[in-house]
């Protein structure tokens, strides 16, 4: 029997670009089921967001869904009237920055193309359910769904894509149950029943704290909005690119060998960035120019990183990186600084060192940069915005506890994601490499450094394709 019975478990982006991708290059039919709670394919934690002001964080020309269709989605929301139902996406800088709800509709409508006809001639089944568990059977793996499927496949490929922020200390016990304790910032009906009067903590200083603020602002809200991180470092803004540059492919600028200069250690490759981005600023240009250089060969300079070197990153740099990585879009940034303008949001360097619940608020004990006194606070509000949870021993999800727990992947080394090989073939806790279970995206983040945003995603995916397809029968 041929074995061509696939499931990609997760159909936001990342399943449905390997789905797609799959469709595109076998030379034979596959049956392939994505296993997906919501009820159309394409949205995701990521895109499933209907809030107007939510927008992708990056210009319209990086998203697309496979690498053969780099400009269709850029071509699907101009043609189709996009910048008519948002006049607003158009942004100074020239660039179209869509509502996330833009992408998932047009990643819906092109899994029904797929569905309907793909030129591999394969079969895709949207199975709405959750999977709970993942069982070796003599035949492949057993999949039960909650809602009580058993699906029997020969493959299976985790594209779950970022999880939910776990709960920090001191709401990760009884507080998390609190009436004024939002634990999810995509709880998005919740937050807009806060009052506009109510004081709002928000945990974290990040692009979720920046959409959770436009949330706010936007249905008039007076009270007093706090962001607190340990760091106080806020995400940066795009920049224009470089006078007469050529139309970008960044599909082909991350598939590109690494520029030469980046080489050595970790140290080496820091103080390089550091001159090139002052270097750019001297000439009049941005800093943007030199970072996201290395920033499309982190998944080729990462795994050559000794594991003190990773672990040091992880301690010092990941913050500032993070920051400059993952940028505004304008017309959320723009709505922040009048946030701040007006004095209705500020940024405080802090940890919270303490929370005590009330019947209605909680009051919190902030420890703030050079004052070592704790100093307490009553908010109506306290919003979760710690970003994606990324250890996956940690996780609520049912299909990773259930592989850990069958020893079918494992953890890996850095505590961030789980461990693969280069073709993203799970590693099992024995060591050994499995042919049959595959890890994508967000969730290989310990491996590759960086396998985050649409991009990077699809063309991790185009590189592993070809082992993925050699390993059927």
């Amino acid at each position: 029997m041929a074995l061509n019975r696939i499931a990609i478990i997760g159909g936001g982006l990342t399943g449905c670009s390997l789905a797609a991708q799959l469709c595109d290059q076998a030379e034979k039919p596959l049956d392939i089921t994505i296993i997906e709670p919501r009820s159309e394919l394409g949205a995701g934690v990521a895109y499933s967001a209907d809030d107007p002001d939510h927008r992708l964080n990056a210009p319209l020309f990086v998203h697309f869904l496979t690498p053969e269709k780099v400009e269709e989605f850029q071509n699907w929301f101009t043609e189709g009237g996009g910048l008519s139902r948002d006049p607003n996406a158009l942004a100074a800088d020239g660039n179209i920055y869509a509502r996330r709800r833009e992408l998932a509709h047009y990643v819906s409508e092109t899994m029904a193309k797929y569905a309907e006809n793909n030129p591999s001639k394969s079969t895709i089944n949207h199975c709405q359910s959750t999977a709970l568990e993942i069982n070796p059977v003599e035949t492949g793996f057993k999949i039960i769904t909650s809602n009580e499927q058993e699906l029997i496949v020969d493959k299976i490929v985790l594209a779950t894509g970022n999880q939910a922020p776990s709960s920090p200390p001191p709401f990760d016990g009884e507080l998390k149950n609190h009436s004024a304790y939002f634990k999810s910032p995509w709880d998005l009906d919740r937050i807009r029943s806060i009052h506009r009067q109510a004081a709002v903590l928000i945990i974290g200083t990040g692009l979720t704290m920046s959409d959770i603020v436009a949330t706010l602002m936007r249905q008039g809200h007076e009270g007093k909005i706090t962001a607190v991180s340990r760091r106080g470092m806020l995400p940066q803004e795009h920049a224009k690119p470089p006078e007469n540059a050529p139309p970008r492919n960044p599909f082909n600028g991350i598939m590109a060998d690494k520029p030469a200069h980046i080489t050595g250690s970790l140290l080496q490759i820091f103080i390089d960035l550091r001159q090139r981005m002052q270097n750019n600023l001297r000439h009049g240009g941005a800093w943007q120019w030199a970072f996201d250089e290395l920033r499309d060969c982190v998944w080729q300079i990462w795994p050559e990183l000794s594991f003190v070197e990773k672990q040091r990153f992880l301690r010092h740099l990941r913050t500032w990186y993070d920051s400059h990585r993952f940028r505004l879009p304008p017309q959320t940034a723009r709505i922040r600084d009048e946030a701040l303008d007006k004095g209705i949001l500020n940024f405080e360097t802090a940890h919270i060192t303490d929370a005590i619940g009330a019947e209605n608020y909680l009051t919190v004990a902030l420890t703030k940069e050079n004052f070592p006194t704790p100093q307490k606070y009553k908010f109506k509000a306290v919003i979760n915005c710690t970003g994606p949870r990324q250890n996956p021993a940690i996780t609520p999800n049912a299909a990773y506890r259930s592989v850990l727990n069958n020893k079918l992947a494992d953890v890996h080394a850095t505590g961030l994601g789980f461990d693969v090989d280069d073709n993203c073939r799970a590693i099992q806790e024995d060591g050994s490499i499995s042919e049959n279970i595959f890890i994508v995206g967000p969730p290989t983040v310990g491996v590759f450094g960086d396998p985050i945003g649409i991009p990077f995603i699809v063309a991790q995916i185009h590189r592993m394709l070809p082992t993925f397809l050699a390993s059927l029968d």
